[in-house]
């Protein structure tokens, strides 16, 4: 840390290496959501905090997905990626693990589901 306790550059020490809802200038979001959530149905849903990834994809999350259905696909999300057998080198990867957040969260459109599995290649 440099003076007054700011991060120099190459420290390591910068926002990049905390969770998204650590960050600063994530704009908070708190509540209960305006409509009911596309993956459990609830009315009443507790809203994210904040929007939990970056970009369109974390924005339309936070507006749309309740705090349970999103702490539910990261504990599968881990499971998604060892079962697609997602290799985050090849930018596809992660073209493929959003939308597979898409489509667990029902944002695509369909009620949300597991995430797929492709057959074993052996």
């Amino acid at each position: 840390m440099g003076a007054a306790g700011t991060a120099r550059r190459g420290s390591g020490a910068d926002d990049r290496v905390l969770p998204l809802a650590l960050r600063r200038g994530a704009p908070p979001v708190s509540g209960v959501l305006p409509d009911p959530c596309p993956r459990c149905g609830r009315a009443d849903a507790p809203a994210l905090e904040r929007a939990p990834l970056r970009g369109r994809l974390g924005e339309e999350i936070a507006a749309r997905v309740c705090a349970d259905c999103w702490a539910e696909w990261q504990r599968v999300e881990v499971m998604a990626i060892n079962e697609l057998r997602l290799n985050f080198m090849d930018p596809s990867a992660h073209e493929i693990l959003a939308a597979e957040t898409r489509r667990f969260l029902g944002l695509d459109g369909s009620p949300g589901a597991a995430p797929e599995t492709r057959p074993d290649p052996r």
